[in-house]
């Protein structure tokens, strides 16, 4: 019969070896690993991608780029002046939060006055914002005034 040391010893020379082979693949894959040009695979595969985006540019640049390099926007199909114009208003709108169609707001001065002039919290904000305008000239006279006497 074996004894409890020898088979103690198997266990151990069994987890020994599973642990030399663990070792034994981590460095080869270390090697791999150090023996790699990253580098120049960044390169290569950065060319392939280039060469092939250029490839698909070429018929694109060439149906509207004339031989002496001008632009022949003709034979792009590029709206007319009036179409874009108006594209771009409805761009600018919808940026400025006015949603398609619609008119922007404050476009009738006239209206948007009455409206301002009309609430009470306006009038309230305008009569303090005159009363500042007026304390800002009493003060400007004032330093005029000692400019002045100086």
């Amino acid at each position: 019969r074996p004894k409890k040391d020898d088979k103690a010893e198997g266990e151990t020379q069994a987890e020994q070896s599973f642990i030399d082979s663990v070792v034994s693949s981590v460095n080869s894959f270390v090697d791999s690993v150090q023996q790699f040009d990253l580098t120049a695979w960044v390169r290569g595969t950065a060319s392939k991608l280039f060469s092939k985006e250029s490839e698909k540019l070429e018929p694109l640049l060439q149906a509207f780029v004339r031989e002496d390099g001008s632009l022949d926007l003709d034979s792009v199909n590029v709206p007319p002046r009036e179409e874009v114009v108006k594209m771009g208003g409805e761009l600018w709108a919808r940026l400025n939060g006015v949603p398609p169609g619609e008119e922007a707001p404050g476009r009738n001065m006239t209206a948007l006055k009455e409206v301002l002039s009309a609430d009470e919290v306006m009038r309230a904000l305008d009569a303090e914002v005159t009363r500042a305008r007026r304390r800002v000239e009493e003060e400007e006279r004032r330093r005029s005034a000692v400019y002045e006497a100086l």
